[in-house]
């Protein structure tokens, strides 16, 4: 085989890896069991593609009857096998032994045991060609990243060899259970799942993705489900090298899938022996299932993940991760007002999103900490956004999400510099993030006066996000800060389709402005750098704005030239009700009908800013009336927070 390969090009090639071994076997039916077949298994896993391996029985009887060199590996610890067992390797020709070997350092013992993946004897081989992607070394030099001061992994999906994408779900649950597993240990460096799953149905050159997520090893395999039997198949790569560290498979039946999962990942975990959230099988299948769409992070897919989701609690009530799953449906719907398709009031959603936190938290998950954070961070409760942040952490050191609510909620609580090195930390460990990553890294620029970092990072976050309402009104306000007010007028376009516009004011130390700002901003501590960027970008702050044209709008100078030393009147256009307010040159003004008090007005901007002396200070913008006159006393119109009120101008 390897005289054929020489002439012929590398994706062509065919490399069998070989593990010779002596001993007893039984047989029982095709199958050959006992220790023989379990050295020989073990043997070919230590072998390099197209090498051989063989034990010291079969050295012995082979050394002086067969013209080769072989290179001692030494005593080497093979799977099922009580006692360690002297390996050789057949060099190829002209090939030198390597030098003796140094003992491993610790973490690499460690990592070469992250997984027990795929033992292929001679029936096998064709099929590990089959699958394989061409691979060489990856160039260190080239990486992405640079190497974690730990070991790195990258779990990718697992191929589908069930026959139809009717299982690809399970495959994926079980690619997605590993992460999950390996997260799990601190001393792993482990790449999230979006990242991972980029390269799903994709021809790999495995030392390209090694070099796009900066790791150094890759886990790969298969997963075959017939009737009521499982296979696993997986081994495990080093991308220095390009070398196979390991090589195993599993065959079961779907309720051996825990304890099946469990064998890959056990070399690892050792005592911290990695647990599924439920113990019954279809509670399992029946989550992934839900999972596959909840992933998806549409409006749709959440109404279809719900059915599996609630199949998976019917199965199992304290499957803590379902009903996490379902919190996070049905907050998030309440919020983005997706609760329509659900055939749910918004208020309807939240209540149910309430239930299954409040249930999910009974047997906690890092998903579950991870609703509850982020459900903190709008009510404003930083610290208990925090720690719960630091809870799913805890559970999953490696989990970007868990990571990247913890960011969030270091940025709203106003320590965006810290935030945003906690951000990258998740960008790092899932380079194919999603969009809430860019924006939450825009939030924390913006915050920290980097106006054109934040710019960057959010135009990024809304071309992978049309109606993603934080991004596009934070890079509304980053617009107006770099003074690119023309660029706003996209996202304020897309703000203004998406109609969803929400209205609070400032604190009492400041005015009483109303704005038109992303639902999940409402609870930022310090709003005062995001309005200001706002009115410089020129967002319409009131909620008649949006109806009117802003080619109307009064400039600052044009306010005051009607306001000062002169006298409005006018009435509100529903009820009728009428208001006098005259203003001297310095803006005292003397308020009757509708408000009868005195203050002080002054100009924010291009707004009329009113302190009153009996009423909260309140702020207005004022716009010419197209179809309104003089003589009709309604030429003019003022708008603010309590609606809009027609009037005209005395000298």
């Amino acid at each position: 085989m390897a005289a054929r390969n020489r002439d012929v090009p590398p994706d062509q090639r065919i490399e069998y890896r070989i593990g010779i071994n002596v001993g007893d076997v039984m047989v029982d039916g095709d199958d050959l069991l006992g220790d023989g077949v379990n050295v020989a298994a073990g043997l070919e896993g230590l072998a390099a593609p197209g090498g051989i391996c063989l034990s010291r029985t079969v050295r012995d009887n082979v050394r002086d009857r067969m013209n080769m060199a072989l290179e001692d590996m030494g005593e080497v610890q093979v799977k099922n096998i009580a006692r360690p067992v002297r390996v050789f390797r057949v060099l190829a020709e002209g090939e030198a032994a390597s030098p003796p070997r140094r003992p491993r350092p610790q973490w690499r013992k460690y990592a070469a045991a992250v997984i027990a993946v795929l033992a292929l004897t001679a029936g096998g081989g064709v099929w590990w060609w089959q699958q394989q992607a061409i691979f060489e070394a990856a160039d260190q030099g080239k990486l992405a990243y640079p190497l974690p001061d730990k070991p790195s992994i990258a779990v990718l999906p697992f191929t589908n060899m069930s026959g139809g994408k009717a299982q690809d779900y399970f495959a994926d649950g079980i690619s997605e259970d590993l992460i999950t597993d390996l997260s799990k240990i601190s001393g792993l460096f482990v790449i999230a799942r979006n990242s991972s799953f980029a390269y799903k149905g994709r021809q790999l050159d495995l030392r390209q993705v090694a070099i796009e997520l900066g790791v150094r090893y890759i886990l790969e395999g298969s997963v075959r489900r017939s009737g009521d039997r499982v296979r696993i198949n997986a081994q495990l790569i080093e991308a220095s090298t390009g070398g196979h560290l390991w090589a195993e498979r599993y065959d079961g039946t779907p309720n051996d899938v825990f304890a099946l999962q469990d064998e890959v990942t056990k070399n690892i975990i050792a005592a911290l022996r990695a647990k599924s959230d439920t113990t019954i099988p279809e509670a399992h299948d029946a989550f992934l299932r839900g999972w596959a769409h909840y992933i998806q992070s549409t409006s749709r897919d959440y109404v279809d993940s719900i059915p599996h989701f609630e199949h998976a609690i019917t199965l199992d009530p304290r499957y803590g991760r379902a009903h996490a799953a379902l919190a996070s449906i049905y907050l998030t719907a309440s919020i983005r007002r997706w609760s329509a398709d659900m055939d749910l009031l918004p208020d309807d959603a939240r209540e149910k999103g309430m239930f299954y936190l409040a249930e999910s938290l009974r047997h906690p998950t890092p998903l579950a900490h991870q609703v509850m954070s982020a459900l903190a961070t709008e009510q404003g409760d930083y610290d208990r956004a925090l720690m719960e942040a630091e809870r799913a952490i805890a559970l999953n050191p490696n989990d970007p999400d868990a990571i990247s609510v913890k960011g969030r909620a270091l940025i709203f609580m106003g320590r965006a510099a810290d935030g945003e090195k906690i951000v990258r930390r998740a960008m790092r460990l899932n380079p194919s993030h999603p969009v809430d990553y860019l924006y939450f890294l825009g939030l924390a620029q913006y915050f920290q006066g980097r106006f054109s970092d934040a710019v960057a990072s959010l135009e990024r976050a809304a071309q992978l996000s049309l109606e993603h309402r934080g991004a596009l009104t934070f890079l509304v306000a980053a617009y107006g800060q770099v003074g690119q007010a023309e660029n706003a007028a996209m996202p304020i376009a897309r703000l203004r389709r998406l109609a969803y516009v929400i209205y609070y004011g400032f604190s009492s130390t400041t005015t009483n402005v109303s704005e038109a700002i992303s639902w999940d901003l409402q609870q930022l501590r310090d709003l005062k750098l995001l309005r200001e960027g706002l009115r410089k970008a020129g967002l319409p702050e009131f909620e008649e704005e949006w109806k009117l044209d802003r080619a109307d709008r009064l400039t600052a100078s044009e306010v005051k030239a009607i306001s000062f030393t002169r006298t409005h009147v006018g009435r509100h256009p529903k009820s009728g009700q009428e208001f006098r307010i005259s203003r001297d040159g310095d803006g005292r003004f003397v308020a009757t009908g509708i408000w009868n008090d005195t203050g002080i007005s002054q100009i924010d901007g291009s707004r009329l800013c009113n302190k009153w002396n009996k009423f909260s200070p309140s702020c207005a913008v004022i716009y010419r009336n197209a179809k309104g006159a003089k003589a009709t006393g309604d030429d003019f119109i003022l708008v603010k927070r309590s609606g809009v009120f027609y009037f005209t101008v005395l000298d």
